[in-house]
């Protein structure tokens, strides 16, 4: 729980998120949290998904430079 509190304190102070973004978020968290216990996704799918998204962005600011 303390680490939803910080996540999202983050997102308001450093992001400006405000209650509908924040709501939109906690939506998305939970659609993800159905699919992983439906069996539709895993953690390490989400995790390798985040990875290869990392990986294009640091690829596309190299390109920029």
């Amino acid at each position: 729980m303390e680490a939803f509190v910080i996540f999202f304190s983050a997102l308001r102070d450093k992001e400006g998120f405000g209650p509908k973004r924040l709501r939109r978020v906690v939506d998305e968290m939970n659609e993800y949290a159905d699919s992983i216990r439906n069996g539709y996704v895993t953690i390490q799918d989400l995790h390798a998904a985040a990875q290869i998204l990392t990986f294009a962005l640091i690829a596309i600011l190299i390109r920029r430079f």
